[in-house]
């Protein structure tokens, strides 16, 4: 935090190669946050460019009342629910994506590739998109959460200033967002995994 605040210093200073390194020091959780929150079929590298250049913009504006890098995963976490709508609105006009599904076919995918179930032997790439098809039935408020939390690590108060939320109100997300996962996660588990 530290060396972010002397980075934003020389930055407003007039040095706008301090952002660079900033940007270096937070491009990858953010590319993270968007990853877990928007799933594969976003364009990531695109949209932390788009992250890092409002952050550009916003920065001369930045008063300091939060760490920085709390302030620049509010801007990835407001780039994710503007995709998100964005991603709405084309399904709606999209009628193209109408389509029977074929005999034997599961029409929500809810069974990974080839029927399988998640177990030991499964590839980490299928596992990780397994968790992404069934993080996307989550709403994004809680989906945003759970990524925060669980999947990037961050504490409760961190998360309470990125979302400008209370504690309570992000503990609450995250406790729904597990107890869905839970459910969906239900048929692929043995009953050892999933107890308490």
């Amino acid at each position: 935090m530290e060396e972010d605040a002397r980075l934003v210093r020389r930055f407003v200073g007039g040095d706008h190669g301090a952002f660079d390194e900033l940007a270096k020091r937070h491009y990858q959780r953010i590319c993270n946050i968007l990853h877990h929150t928007l799933g594969r079929s976003a364009d990531i590298d695109d949209l932390a460019q788009e992250v890092l250049v409002k952050a550009y913009q916003a920065l001369p504006h930045y008063r300091g009342e939060a760490a920085f890098s709390t302030w620049i995963f509010r801007i990835a976490v407001n780039v994710c629910l503007d995709e998100l709508r964005q991603q709405k609105r084309r399904r709606i006009f999209s009628f193209s994506r109408v389509k029977e599904p074929e005999e034997g076919q599961l029409e929500l995918e809810e069974k990974l590739p080839g029927g399988r179930r998640p177990d030991s032997e499964m590839e980490q790439k299928e596992v990780a998109e397994f968790l992404q098809k069934v993080m996307k039935k989550l709403p994004e408020k809680n989906r945003i959460v759970f990524t925060l939390r669980d999947i990037e690590g961050f504490s409760y108060s961190e998360i309470a200033g990125i979302l400008q939320c209370s504690i309570g109100t992000v503990k609450s997300r995250l406790f729904y967002a597990r107890v869905k996962l839970r459910q969906y996660l239900r048929p692929y588990l043995d009953e050892s995994e999933i107890q308490e």
